[in-house]
């Protein structure tokens, strides 16, 4: 018998009851866009930067997909034509984030 989604809510709840789950990860991803239209503010591109830099992947991962997601830098997935694996990653940096608030 199988079964082919569960919540990841109950995650916890089913996993160990004679039930093994094996991720499958789909070429998909969730994103963040930015309105520069009706936030005039966010034409700025430190506004963009530090807002880039206070966004814990890691931790929302945990919390909204317990833990079954993995972070990426790029809408163009790995193994896709167009893939840059060498792209600049922007990380989690609270304090740069904070002071660059300051300047605008």
């Amino acid at each position: 018998m199988a079964i082919s989604f569960f919540p990841y809510n109950l995650k916890e709840k089913i996993i160990g009851k004679n039930i093994i789950a094996y991720p499958i990860y789909l070429p998909q991803y969730t994103a963040l866009f930015f309105n520069q239209t009706n936030q005039p503010n966010l034409k700025n591109a430190d506004v963009r930067l530090a807002l880039a830099k206070s966004i814990n992947k890691n931790q929302l991962i945990q919390e909204v997909f317990a833990g079954d997601a993995k972070a990426i830098q790029s809408p163009i997935l790995a193994g896709n034509l167009g893939y840059n694996p060498d792209l600049k990653t922007i990380p989690l940096d609270l304090e740069a984030a904070k002071t660059s608030w300051i300047s605008w």
